[in-house]
């Protein structure tokens, strides 16, 4: 991973900063730490990384439905699964940055 910095909002206390990553985490999200509030925050996976994991669910879903369609049961397997599970807390991470944005943006912490 590349550690660049780039334009970051802290997610616990809506300060922007310019960052780089501190550390990265299970889905493939970087960390940062928030040189205002002292905290550390998510930040959304990559493009690239949202792709394979949007790619990798497709294709469990696919496999499920063929399973079902061929009278069986579908057991996901653990890489699909993980893929899934990365998706949903990315797209938690993602709302909570468009949240913090919210706020500063109104002025509200």
């Amino acid at each position: 991973m590349a550690s660049e910095a780039r334009a970051v909002i802290c997610t616990i206390c809506a300060a922007a900063s310019v960052s780089t990553p501190t550390a990265m985490k299970f889905p493939g999200c970087p960390q940062y730490h928030c040189p205002s509030c002292g905290g550390h925050f998510l930040y959304p996976m990559t493009t690239a990384n949202f792709v394979v994991g949007c790619l990798l669910a497709a294709v469990l879903l696919v496999t499920a439905v063929r399973t079902l369609l061929a009278g069986g049961i579908p057991l996901p397997g653990l890489l699909g699964l993980l893929a899934v599970v990365a998706l949903i807390i990315d797209i938690r991470i993602r709302g909570a940055v468009a949240k913090a944005r919210a706020r500063a943006h109104s002025g509200t912490q």
